[in-house]
């Protein structure tokens, strides 16, 4: 195999490979710092699913700190919503009235 070949191939996974890993993990950092707690495979789960990670995350931290007692479950619903009307929500803030209305009084 030519040598050059060789060097493009490797400096091309140095730079995309944590890049990449990068894209992935940024959210997942974010939610650390708030205090927000979440799994990094549900970040990629989401990736993968090709889901708004940023706008999903920001509706969860802002519930967080709203002082609404969350968890994971609180995701899935937020992430159900999103899913359910897919290009709907485009603000924090609109996902997380969605998710009120969807929640029993009580």
């Amino acid at each position: 195999m030519n040598p050059y070949l060789i060097g493009w191939i490797t400096g091309a996974g140095t730079v995309l490979v944590p890049i990449i890993g990068i894209w992935f993990i940024l959210p997942w950092i974010r939610c650390f710092v708030c205090h927000c707690p979440m799994d990094l495979g549900r970040v990629v789960g989401m990736r993968l699913r090709r889901t708004p990670v940023t706008l999903l995350c920001d509706a969860y931290i802002a519930l967080r700190k709203g002082g609404v007692d969350v968890g994971p479950a609180t995701l899935d619903q937020l992430e159900n919503i999103w899913l359910a009307h897919p290009g709907l929500f485009t603000t924090p803030e609109a996902l997380i009235e969605a998710y009120e209305r969807e929640q029993p009084d009580g």
